[in-house]
C-alpha cells in the first residue's frame, strides 16, 4: 500500500514519460467500471499523455473467453488441490 497522499509526491518534470507508449485497455475491462473509477483512470490517462506518453488503446476482443476459459481451468485446479 502507499503512504502518504498524492501531494507528498514531486512533480514529475514536463515530457517525463516522452517515447513510453502506455497501454489502455478498452471494451471488456471497461464493461464494468463504476462511474467514478472510469473517470479517475481517464484522469490518469490525460496525466500521461500531457507528460509526453504515447497512449495505445489496447483492445483484447478474446478477453471475454479468455477470462471464461480461466474460469474453467481455475475451477477444475482448485478442485484437483483440494481432493487430492
Amino acid at each position: 500500500a502507499l503512504k502518504g497522499d498524492a501531494g507528498d509526491a514531486a512533480p514529475l518534470p514536463p515530457n517525463a514519460v516522452r517515447g513510453v507508449r502506455i497501454g489502455v485497455p478498452r471494451g471488456h475491462f471497461r464493461e464494468r467500471l463504476a462511474p467514478a473509477v472510469e473517470a479517475a483512470v481517464e484522469a490518469v490517462v490525460r496525466v500521461f499523455a500531457d507528460l509526453g506518453g504515447e497512449i495505445v488503446d489496447a483492445d483484447w476482443e478474446d478477453a471475454a473467453r479468455a477470462r471464461a476459459a480461466a474460469f474453467v481451468i481455475n475451477r477444475a485446479e482448485t478442485g484437483e488441490t483440494v481432493w487430492d
